[in-house]
Formats: structure tokens, sequence, C-alpha cells
């Protein structure tokens, strides 16, 4: 319950950003999932003043932009999104984000092997993140996963 109203202010609070970026900087390659957003442009330039208005902007309602996590860079070495990593012609599945999943299988395995879940709770936990693969270029991924549950079952 918590993670899902900590979304649905953020993106109630941020809808002003959503507006700022595209009706006072004119940004058309914007986009933004709960309090993560990317903009495009091949102008740095503009790029580097959006940056400043943005800072500004989200200062005014005592919000910054996460120093670390902030960057400026040509999309041809990809950028991380939403735990992908987008390149110009694929999207793959963060590392660390991968390695998280298949603990999570295998935590969930054993789980239904202990008798603390059931089969059903097991396969709607696993259809959240499966939907999640599905943003990006995952087909062999998920066709992996799969076969590794179905070999469980036999």
């Amino acid at each position: 319950m918590g993670n899902l109203t900590s979304q649905f202010f953020a993106n109630i609070f941020l809808n002003g950003l959503d507006h700022f970026v595209k009706e006072n900087l004119k940004v058309n390659k914007y986009l933004r999932y709960v309090d993560d957003f990317s903009l495009f442009s091949d102008d740095r330039e503009f790029l580097c003043y959006a940056r400043q208005e943005i800072e500004k902007y989200l200062a005014s309602i005592k919000l910054r932009i996460h120093s670390v996590k902030s960057q400026l860079f040509e999309t041809k070495i990809g950028a991380t999104f939403v735990g992908f990593r987008v390149f110009p012609d694929r999207v793959k599945v963060k590392n660390d984000n991968l390695h998280r999943g298949r603990r999570r299988i295998k935590r969930l395995k054993q789980e239904l092997a202990n008798g603390t879940i059931t089969l059903e709770e097991m396969s709607r936990s696993l259809q959240s993140w499966f939907a999640h693969l599905q943003h990006g270029d995952t087909r062999q991924l998920r066709e992996k996963l799969f076969d590794s549950l179905i070999s469980m079952r036999n």
C-alpha cells in the first residue's frame, strides 16, 4: 500500500513539473515515471539550460535533482531508466535488477517448497516481474526464466 500511495502522490506532486517542462521549456522528447524523468535533445546547450531551469523549478517546490543519478550524455552510451538500460536500438534489463529477480525466484521456489506460500501467490509475484521485463528486449530472458520454472514443477 505504501508504494502505491507514494507513486500516486509523486504523480500528483510532479504534474506541475510535466507542465513546466512541456509548456515553458517546450521540450518535445520528455518522459517521466513517478520520480524518474528524462529529456532528449541533440542540442547539449539546450539540455544544460533545461537542467538549470528544472533545478530552479524543483527548488521552488522544495525538491532537488539527485546529484549522482542526474547525468547529461549522448544516448549512444545508454541511459538508465526504471530498471533498464536504454540504448538507441535496444532496451536491456540492468544487471542488478536481473540479479535481484533471480534471487527472488530462488526465494519464491524455496517458500513454495516449504509451504509458506501458495502456487497462486508465487504466480502473482512472478507475473508482476515478468510484466516489468516485457518493457525491454527480454524475450529470450523471459523464456529461459519460464523454462526454469517449468522444470521446477516436473
